[in-house]
């Protein structure tokens, strides 16, 4: 049996980058990836992602698109994409080394502007928004120098360690800009597009309790047409807008049966649900047990698991889980 776990993840940069404005992990990819995910089991931040799978093998999705990846693959990924590393089934976790940091930080003009073809000095062209490369064992060695000097630079922070950084940085883009033989395209899409669309999952990944949440509601906040909005979504998600409100707002009432004691009725409340019954239907024909039966699950569960330190935000990462 499967079981959601957790909430949507929303990575703020005054949150991750709140100490230094560049922020370095190295992770295992624990969770296990499901055929039927939907956008609000993925994370997505508003910043850019540098990742390199260093050990083993797994899945990128970004979007609703699915992309295999393996050592000595790099997958750069730009801000608001909604994304997550996992595990196959059957598989070992894998390892990826990541690297977040905002463009505007440390450069300026064109090389610093999203819609310019020297953003991040070319790596992203205006209809690409996840360069991927594969890379030949060399070739890694060369990216993973670069990664590790970055990596003493962030960590010891010597006498101006931040324009090391910068030049260390601007080595790696351009490294990754000529090794990326081939750009795929995860989302062919218009950068203007894409912004409506992630401002609508921001949206509601703020805002879902709001029982009065509706389409039409952010069209107007963003000053775009009900139906256009909704045409957009569907086209760069693959799924409905209504589909992913009810799983943003599922998500959070499984963390909430999870962590805490509130009452079904506080729950129905905080997650901006219509009601009671239609929670419990909803509720069961999703997870095919009562709210009740997944506290008891959950709770009883999590009271024998020992204690470990907080992990990696991959780790965390919400989505079915055996």
């Amino acid at each position: 049996m499967t079981y959601p776990d957790g909430q949507p993840i929303k990575q703020n940069k005054d949150e991750w980058l709140k100490e230094n404005p560049i922020y370095q992990d190295t992770f295992r990819c624990e969770k296990v990836f499901c055929p039927d995910f939907s956008l609000s089991h993925l994370h997505f931040h508003e910043f850019v992602e540098i990742s390199i799978v260093a050990e083993g093998s797994g899945v990128l999705c970004a979007w609703n698109k699915v992309l295999q990846c393996r050592k000595g693959n790099v997958c750069i990924i730009n801000a608001d994409v909604p994304h997550g590393y996992f595990r196959e089934k059957g598989e070992e976790p894998f390892i990826v080394r990541s690297l977040l940091f905002d463009v505007g930080d440390w450069f300026t003009g064109e090389l610093s502007a999203p819609a310019s073809p020297r953003y991040c000095y070319g790596v992203f062209d205006e209809d690409i928004l996840t360069a991927h490369v594969s890379l030949k064992s060399r070739s890694l060695e060369n990216v993973e120098r670069i990664y590790q000097m970055l990596e003493s630079e962030i960590q010891e922070k010597n006498p101006e360690w931040k324009d090391v950084v910068k030049s260390h940085l601007t080595v790696l883009l351009i490294t990754m800009g000529r090794y990326l033989e081939e750009s795929r395209s995860l989302c062919p899409v218009q950068p203007k597009d894409r912004m409506l669309v992630s401002s609508a999952m921001r949206t509601v990944t703020e805002h879902y309790s709001d029982r009065n949440l509706t389409l039409e509601k952010i069209a107007d906040s963003l000053f775009v047409s009900k139906s256009h909005l909704s045409k957009l979504f569907h086209r760069d998600t693959g799924g409905h807008f209504h589909e992913y409100l009810r799983s943003v707002r599922l998500n959070q009432a499984c963390r909430l049966l999870k962590e805490t004691q509130l009452t079904n009725e506080q729950i129905v409340y905080e997650c901006g649900m219509k009601d009671l019954p239609s929670f419990y239907r909803l509720f069961k024909s999703q997870f095919s047990m009562t709210p009740s039966q997944y506290r008891a699950e959950t709770q009883n569960k999590a009271a024998y698991l020992p204690w470990k330190p907080m992990e990696s935000m991959c780790q965390s990462l919400p989505l079915h889980v055996e």
